[in-house]
């Protein structure tokens, strides 16, 4: 889990940084272990305005934040990624994780 921790704020830091212009690893992992016990998104946006409101994070950053500790929580952080091969890309444009089909259907 601890590889799993380093990622979370590794990816916490990267939110600060498309916010704030520079990356702090040290508001990072603040905003981690006040988070890290959060049930929903709404716990999240909360935390993140008690621990750091004076920074005025959007609703969009804290969104990802919860995505983060959510994925934390489940031990999902480090899980391979599959890739979606292009053609099925194309087919639904991206935009869902596509069903496997019988080509010949």
């Amino acid at each position: 889990q601890n590889n799993e921790l380093t990622e979370a704020v590794n990816l916490i830091n990267s939110v600060i940084g498309t916010h704030l212009g520079i990356e702090d690893e040290e508001m990072a992992r603040s905003i981690f272990d006040s988070c890290k016990t959060c049930k929903n998104p709404v716990d999240v946006a909360d935390q993140v305005d008690d621990t750091l409101g004076s920074f005025q994070f959007p609703e969009t950053s804290k969104r990802e934040i919860w995505g983060i500790i959510s994925d934390f929580q489940r031990g999902a952080l480090l899980k391979p990624v599959i890739p979606i091969p292009k053609r099925l890309s194309k087919i639904n444009h991206g935009n869902t994780i596509p069903v496997m089909f019988d080509e010949q259907l």
